[in-house]
């Protein structure tokens, strides 16, 4: 085989490679999260029961009309986008399904981004990748001021933000500031206080830095 061929059959095996070596890690990211959420799952018990009034009154106007708590949901607050995105897949599956299926995605969300942080700190370790995937849906971080766990076992708007954070935390490392700003500011539409506030901390070290 010429030294050219091999140069046009090069790609395909570089990319059969790292398929090779990523569907593994995918796969145990997938059995992880799944685990994860199933291991105490619920969806109507500790600060998910706030949130289902204000879901249910996105789904439907009349829902609780004399209740003061409800009736608070007209008042645009940091709950309105949460319990809207929740509504919009609602209306098409029904909303245990919904609720399991969005707890779910963010936390294989956060295995592979932990995973793919792991991975730029010991990018010669992949025992890292998966101990990073496998502790952060097992293990409780610490308290300060709240629970601050990463993964959940209900769906909840924290939960939907974390995974944005991680990716912005992630993007900084790659100084892709934009993309990060953007990952921030989505965060921030689900839960105000974790994405603005770790996105400024986060761009005033890069700010330090410079």
């Amino acid at each position: 085989m010429s030294l050219s061929s091999m140069d046009a059959v090069h790609p395909d095996q570089t990319k059969k490679l790292s398929l090779s070596s990523w569907l593994p890690m995918l796969l145990f990211c997938i059995s992880a999260g799944l685990l994860a959420t199933l291991w105490g799952y619920n969806y109507s018990s500790g600060n998910a029961e706030e949130q289902l009034p204000f879901i249910f009154r996105a789904l439907d106007p009349s829902f609780l009309n004399n209740d003061f708590f409800t009736n608070t949901y007209s008042l645009y607050g940091p709950r309105t986008f949460f319990s809207e995105f929740i509504a919009f897949f609602a209306r098409m599956i029904p909303l245990a399904a919904a609720l399991f299926l969005l707890t779910l995605t963010a936390n294989i969300a956060i295995a592979i981004i932990s995973a793919q942080l792991s991975k730029y700190f010991f990018p010669h370790s992949r025992f890292s990748m998966y101990l990073a995937a496998a502790g952060v849906l097992t293990l409780k971080t610490f308290w300060l001021g709240y629970s601050n766990i990463i993964y959940r076992n209900f769906v909840e708007p924290e939960h939907l933000a974390l995974p944005l954070i991680l990716l912005g935390f992630f993007l900084i490392l790659n100084r892709s500031y934009i993309p990060a700003a953007l990952s921030f500011g989505v965060a921030s539409l689900f839960h105000a206080l974790l994405g603005l506030e770790l996105g400024w901390i986060l761009f005033g070290v890069v700010a330090l830095d410079l």
